[in-house]
C-alpha cells in the first residue's frame, strides 16, 4: 500500500514521504506480537510519528483522509460506549491536536505545548466512500482495499462496517464477547436494519447538533466570564442562568473543566474522564438558585485578585484538607439537593470550584462567607473554577534541564533566542537566553539548577526559583520556610515580578484554551 500511495503521489505531482514506526524506540513501545490487539497502539503510534514529522517541517495543519462512512462508524462506536448526543456527532473536522495524553502505551500520546499549536483537518469527512471510489476510477487511479478492513472479529469498527453492508445482520461471524457487547448497546438505541442511510441521517443530525451547541456555549461564556487572576475562571451566575438548554449547560461544565484543569488540554482526564455522574453534579451546582445569606458551611476565604490577601495562612492545612469536598450521593427532594451543594468543591479533572461575590473595585468573596453575604445591587454573584492545589509535599516543581544544561556550556542553544518549558500542563514559560542575568548563569555552573515551582499564596501560579546544592531532585514546599531563591514570579494580576535588578528574562503565558476546538 506504501508503494501505490506514492505511485499515486507522483503521478499528481504531490512531494510524499514514506515514513516507518521506530518500534521499540522511545516513546514508541515494543512491537505488539502476533496475535495481539494493535489497533489502538497502532493509532497512537502513527498520530505520533505524523505529528513529529509535522513538527520537524514546520507544518501545523494535518489533513486527515476520514470520510464519510468513517464517521458514521465513528458516531456508533461511541453509541456503543454510552456517549452523549453531543458524542454521537462523531468527528469534527477541523480541531486542534491538543497535549495528548499518557496512557498504558506510556508517554507515546503526549505532545505538551506544541499540540496547542497544531491542528487536524478532515476535508472528506461529508463525503462518502462510493464517490470517493469513483473518483479514483475516473481519474485513472488504482487504490488498494485493506482485507482486514473487513474481518469483523478484529475489531469493533470493522463488526459495525460489516452490520452496514449487511442490512444490519452479522449472518454466521462469530465475533468476541466484547465485541459483541459492545455491538448489543447499539442495537439497543439504533436500529441497524433500518439501512444505511437511515443512520447516516441520524449521524449527521447529531454532528449539526454539536456545531450548533458549541456555537451557542461560546456566545454564553463571553457574556459570562468575569475577570480573574491567569488560569483561573470566575463566570457569573447571571450570565449562566439564561442557559437552558441541557446540552449547551454540559457543555459549557466540560469547556470550563478542560481549561482550568492540570491535566493534558484534550485528553478525557481534562473531561472528568466523561463520567456523566461527575458532570451532572457541577451542572446542578452551576445552575442552582443562589442560598440565602444563612447558608451552612464552614468559611473558606475571601480575596482581591488586585491587591490580595492571601487565601490562607502558613499555620493553616492546605485547601484540599479543608474545602473540597463533594456531593451527597442520595437526594431525597430537590429542596435537600439544592441544600447539600457544597461552597467549595471538586467533582473531577484537578478544578476546584468556590462560591464567589465580586464586590466593587475587584474584591471577592469565596465559599461560604460568599454563601452568606447579604447580597446588595453592587454584588455579582459566581463561580470561580482554579487549578486544585497539592497535597502538601505533591507539588509540581519542574527542573529547566534544558536550560541548564545551555547555561552549564554542555549544550548549545542550537541559534535559539528562547528555551520553552511546560509546567503543569498550563503555563508555557519561556526564558531568554541574551538576558539571563549574570548571577543566575554563574549559579548553575556552580551546581545550581533552575527550576519552575508553584507561587503565590491564593493561586496555584509558576515561580522561577534557583534551586541550591541540596534541593537538587527534591520538592518545593509550598507551606514551609524556607524556600529557593525566587527568580520570577507570576502574580495575581498577571504581573511578572522579577527578582531586584534583574532585567526581564522569563516569560510566562497560560496556554490553555476555552475554545471548543
Amino acid at each position: 500500500m506504501a508503494e501505490r500511495a506514492a505511485t499515486n503521489a507522483a503521478h499528481l505531482g504531490v512531494p510524499h514521504r514514506t515514513l516507518r514506526i521506530p518500534w521499540g524506540e522511545a516513546p514508541y513501545p515494543r512491537m505488539p506480537s502476533p496475535g495481539q490487539r494493535i489497533e489502538n497502539i497502532a493509532r497512537e503510534a502513527r498520530y505520533r510519528l505524523m505529528f513529529d514529522e509535522m513538527t520537524n517541517h514546520g507544518s501545523t495543519v494535518l489533513a486527515m483522509a476520514h470520510h464519510g462512512d468513517d464517521q458514521v462508524e465513528t458516531g456508533l462506536m461511541r453509541l456503543a460506549r454510552g456517549t452523549t448526543k453531543l458524542g454521537e456527532g462523531g468527528m469534527r473536522p477541523v480541531r486542534r491536536w491538543g497535549m495528548g495524553g499518557d496512557t498504558k502505551n506510556g508517554r507515546l500520546a503526549f505532545v505538551g505545548a506544541e499540540g496547542m499549536r497544531r491542528w487536524m483537518s478532515r476535508p472528506l469527512l461529508e463525503v462518502r466512500k462510493d464517490r470517493i471510489l469513483a473518483t479514483c476510477e475516473a481519474n485513472g487511479l488504482e487504490y488498494i482495499d485493506d482485507p482486514t478492513n473487513f474481518q469483523p472479529s478484529i475489531c469493533l469498527r470493522n463488526a459495525i462496517r460489516h452490520l452496514m453492508h449487511n442490512n444490519g445482520q452479522m449472518g454466521d461471524v462469530e465475533l468476541p464477547k466484547d465485541i459483541q457487547d459492545q455491538l448489543a448497546k447499539v442495537e439497543g438505541v439504533i436500529d441497524m436494519s433500518g439501512g444505511v442511510e437511515h443512520i447516516r441521517s441520524r449521524i449527521r443530525e447529531a454532528s449539526m447538533t454539536v456545531s450548533d451547541v458549541n456555537e451557542q456555549v461560546s456566545a454564553v461564556l463571553a457574556s459570562a466570564i468575569l475577570p480573574s487572576p491567569p488560569g483561573t475562571l470566575l463566570l457569573s451566575c447571571n450570565g449562566l442562568g439564561a442557559v437552558q438548554d441541557p446540552l449547551v449547560r454540559h457543555s459549557i461544565a466540560l469547556r470550563v473543566l478542560r481549561y482550568a484543569s492540570f491535566q493534558p488540554w484534550g485528553s478525557i482526564r481534562s473531561d472528568a474522564n466523561r463520567r456523566q455522574d461527575s458532570i451532572n453534579r457541577l451542572v446542578t451546582a452551576l445552575w442552582a438558585p443562589w442560598p440565602s445569606n444563612l447558608s451552612k458551611g464552614r468559611a473558606t476565604s475571601s480575596s482581591s485578585f488586585r491587591n490580595s490577601p492571601p487565601l490562607r495562612s502558613k499555620s493553616m492545612p492546605p485547601p484540599m484538607d479543608t474545602s473540597a469536598r463533594t456531593f451527597p450521593q442520595s437526594k431525597t427532594s430537590q429542596e435537600t439537593q439544592l441544600d447539600s451543594i457544597p461552597d467549595a468543591f471538586s467533582v473531577g479533572s484537578g478544578v476546584f470550584w468556590r462560591r464567589a461575590v465580586l464586590r466593587p473595585h475587584g474584591y471577592l468573596l469565596l465559599g461560604a462567607i460568599a454563601a452568606r453575604r447579604a447580597l446588595d445591587s453592587k454584588d455579582t454573584t459566581a463561580w470561580l473554577a482554579t487549578r486544585l492545589p497539592a497535597y502538601r509535599g505533591h507539588d509540581v516543581t519542574l527542573i529547566a534541564e534544558e536550560l541548564n544544561h545551555a547555561l552549564q556550556g554542555s549544550l548549545k542553544a542550537e541559534g535559539k533566542e528562547n528555551i520553552e518549558v511546560l509546567w503543569d500542563c498550563r503555563f508555557a514559560v519561556r526564558f531568554n537566553l541574551a538576558r539571563i542575568p549574570l548571577h543566575v548563569r554563574k549559579a548553575v555552573k556552580d551546581g545550581a539548577s533552575v527550576a519552575i515551582a508553584p507561587g503565590g499564596k491564593c493561586y496555584y501560579l509558576p515561580s522561577v526559583v534557583l534551586l541550591r546544592d541540596g534541593y537538587e531532585g527534591a520538592r518545593v514546599e509550598q507551606y514551609d520556610l524556607p524556600i529557593p531563591e525566587r527568580l520570577a514570579t507570576l502574580t495575581e494580576s498577571g504581573r511578572i515580578d522579577h527578582k531586584k535588578g534583574d532585567n526581564a528574562w522569563v516569560e510566562f503565558e497560560f496556554v490553555r484554551l476555552l475554545s471548543d476546538t
